[in-house]
């Protein structure tokens, strides 16, 4: 049985579709390029004196994702476009500065996620010294769901069952 492969040049990272594309997997830094935190438990528990347990379901079910580029990555000019957009027009632009985030990896070996309502929330700290440097831009998001994007996408009018 062959191992499983990991293919990081193969992910695909979307935000916001209407305004940011395929780029955005482009221009990843060399090493650690993304991380996906979720913001705490999908639950609690406690455990009464008779010994029966409590569950509480908690509110906050986001999360926070940070995507580290190298600083000539397309992506950012993207992310920079939809930015200076909303700091110089606001709302009147017409540009969505939430939106789903996805990300598919299409050898199946690690694990997809959606974000729900994911903002942008940091465009990362620009440097300029002798070689490359990065950037790390972060979204904090609603509901980050781990699965497959488009059977999520499909499936949210079931789930609302």
């Amino acid at each position: 049985m062959a191992n499983p492969i990991y293919a990081s040049g193969d992910f695909r990272i979307v935000w916001n579709s209407a305004q940011i594309t395929d780029s955005m997997s482009d221009g990843w830094a060399e090493d650690q390029f993304m991380t996906v935190t979720p913001n705490g438990p999908l639950v609690e528990t406690s455990i009464g004196a008779s010994g029966s347990m409590s569950i509480s379901k908690l509110a906050d079910q986001g999360g926070v994702i940070e995507v580290t580029y190298m600083q000539n990555a397309p992506a950012l000019k993207q992310i920079d476009t939809v930015a200076a957009g909303l700091q110089i027009v606001g709302d009147a632009s017409g540009i969505p500065f939430g939106g789903v985030f996805t990300f598919e990896d299409p050898t199946g070996n690690t694990p997809n996620f959606l974000a729900w309502n994911a903002y942008l929330v940091d465009k990362g700290a620009l440097t300029h010294q002798k070689v490359m440097g990065e950037r790390t831009v972060t979204w904090n998001c609603e509901k980050l769901i781990f699965g497959d994007p488009q059977s999520i996408e499909a499936n949210i009018s079931s789930y609302l069952k």
